[in-house]
């Protein structure tokens, strides 16, 4: 099916960055675990994709196009994203050409941090949004880089970035808010990045995990069925039911699975039975 964007209408059956960069994230995890050298070949077709997709401008722009390969678009979680994927390849193969279109375009989207922390989705006039799950991308993909890399360059980016994400992006209820300047809609994909990114994070605060932990006891109350899914959104008058299997039911499950590793890290107790 085609994808519907803010903007365009992506082909159907047409590759992008972020999902090439998900599915291959995972190609890398089973390699790492199985040293099967199948996985990682794969993975290294994907990055040779996402190497075509990298443009830059003199000095100032690097980026990477999406969500259609001719378009010359700063999104910064696709750069991110994609730019950590990148060193990840590199840190396993050891090819320089995926290194350094990734520190460039890591170099810029960093750049564009706001003084507060916070990022805009994008540079275009139409892209000017702060949200909660792109920023929990953002903030994720630069930890992976920095560990890929073996660097410290970007340890302030991620500091600021989530000091406002934690600020900004939380009810005290546990909700998690889609924009930083309003809550809803309350989306099930921002519930999953929540608990991902308040995990990733759980040594720059010491309340993230209980904060994950509420988040999680949110969504069970207002947007799981008994059916055994979550539902996909809730707006201020009403909740859309709809279980998309990649949007909500997928990242969910990458979620809980993130959650109740940290249970069985930190003494499973009541909060990983919540969990099971």
């Amino acid at each position: 099916m085609a994808q519907q964007t803010r903007t365009i209408v992506v082909p159907r059956g047409a590759p992008n960055l972020v999902c090439t960069s998900f599915v291959a994230n995972a190609l890398l995890d089973a390699y790492e675990r199985c040293l099967e050298s199948r996985y990682l070949n794969m993975a290294v077709s994907a990055a040779e994709y996402i190497l075509k997709l990298y443009w830059a401008e003199g000095d100032t722009v690097a980026s990477f196009s999406y969500p259609l390969p001719s378009l010359r678009t700063q999104v910064h979680n696709a750069n991110l994203l994609a730019a950590a994927f990148l060193c990840r390849v590199h840190k396993h193969c050891g090819e320089n050409k995926f290194f350094e279109p990734a520190m460039n375009a890591a170099r810029f989207s960093a750049s564009r941090q706001h003084e507060d922390g916070s990022w805009d989705y994008g540079e275009h006039p139409t892209q000017r949004w702060k949200d909660n799950f792109h920023t929990g991308y953002n903030l994720c993909a630069l930890q992976s880089i920095c560990r890929s890399a073996e660097t410290s360059e970007f340890e302030s980016h991620i500091r600021r970035g989530f000091e406002f994400y934690r600020k900004h992006f939380f009810r005290e209820d546990g909700a998690p808010k889609y924009f930083h300047n309003h809550t809803y809609p309350i989306d099930i994909h921002s519930v999953a990045q929540s608990i991902i990114t308040l995990l990733t994070f759980k040594d720059l605060d010491e309340n993230n995990v209980s904060l994950g932990h509420a988040v999680f006891r949110w969504a069970m109350t207002h947007l799981w069925d008994e059916r055994g899914y979550f539902y996909y959104r809730k707006l201020r008058c009403c909740t859309i039911k709809i279980p998309y299997m990649r949007w909500s039911q997928a990242w969910m499950f990458l979620a809980l699975s993130t959650l109740l590793e940290e249970c069985d890290q930190g003494g499973r107790g009541q909060a990983g039975r919540e969990v099971q």
